[in-house]
């Protein structure tokens, strides 16, 4: 009874993190990491690879969404894709070596810094129209990433992808949030198109991290139960998500994707805070 109403719970949880996650092109990592540490107890290396399976399977099935409504950018892809993907190796190799004690801390200020920081780039882009009015399907043509986003590819930094990978995987979070806010607010990239892209990104990024992380706990038949729990209610919430995101304003969609982050990271703190013994 007991594992039935975990499955359940997982499920739910996921499908959340589903629609969450392709909403603001973050994968959702941030949503389940906190039930996991904060509510579940699970401990830090395990939620980190639970959580990049459930990013794994949320960004694979929007992914496919968002190729079919021609939001996925391919230049923009490989740019991230590369350096980003070291970069998950190298944090998930870290965060296995990690003192416990300070991740909720370290989880939180990471949250709430990068929600922030797109909360005000995205005021300010507002003041002076800099961004795009309407939404992705209003605007919708065939060759819409082609002159929105593939022009400003090339000039992706690859070591600030490479650092938002380790940030990603060290964290279980996936490189969403932190690139997806980078190519919005410094970047003025399409929102639904940073977001799409990053998301797609997050399919080989995940995989790599969520593989370290398993292979460095319990056996994964413990865990097989929980972990396709996962990915049925993410995959669901990850068609819902993507179907959402390109029906919403852009600027609201910006806004949607900082008051997510900042929300969760000050979850984060107020539950760590509440933890500690």
């Amino acid at each position: 009874m007991l594992i039935f109403l975990e499955v359940v719970l997982f499920v739910v949880i996921a499908l959340l993190v589903g629609v969450i996650g392709n909403i603001a092109g973050i994968g959702g990592g941030i949503i389940i990491m906190i039930v996991m540490l904060f509510f579940l107890k699970i401990e830090p290396v395990t939620a980190s690879g639970m959580s990049l399976v459930t990013i794994l399977v949320s960004a694979a099935v929007g992914s496919a969404s968002n190729y079919r409504q021609h939001a996925i950018n391919a230049r923009l892809l490989i740019a991230i894709c590369i350096p980003s993907s070291l970069g998950v190796l190298l944090g998930s190799y870290l965060v296995v070596h990690f003192n416990n004690s300070h991740f909720d801390l370290i989880f939180s200020i990471v949250s709430i810094s990068i929600g922030l920081f797109s909360l005000t780039i995205t005021h300010v882009d507002r003041r002076k129209n800099r961004i795009e009015s309407g939404s992705f399907v209003e605007k919708h043509q065939p060759n819409y990433t082609e002159h929105s986003a593939d022009r400003k590819s090339g000039k992706m930094q690859p070591l600030f992808t490479f650092i938002a990978g380790i940030a990603g995987g060290f964290l279980g979070i996936g490189v969403g949030g932190i690139v997806g806010t980078y190519l919005t607010a410094v970047r003025k990239i399409n929102p639904k198109i940073a977001f799409s892209t990053t998301l797609s990104a997050m399919i080989f990024t995940s995989l790599i991290g969520s593989s370290f992380h398993l292979l460095s706990i319990r056996p994964i038949p413990d865990l097989l139960p929980l972990i396709i729990a996962l990915s049925i209610g993410a995959a669901i919430g990850a068609i819902l998500g993507s179907y959402i995101s390109s029906r919403i304003q852009f600027f609201r969609l910006r806004l949607a994707q900082g008051y997510i982050i900042v929300f969760l990271g000050l979850l984060t703190l107020l539950l760590s805070f509440v933890s500690y013994p």
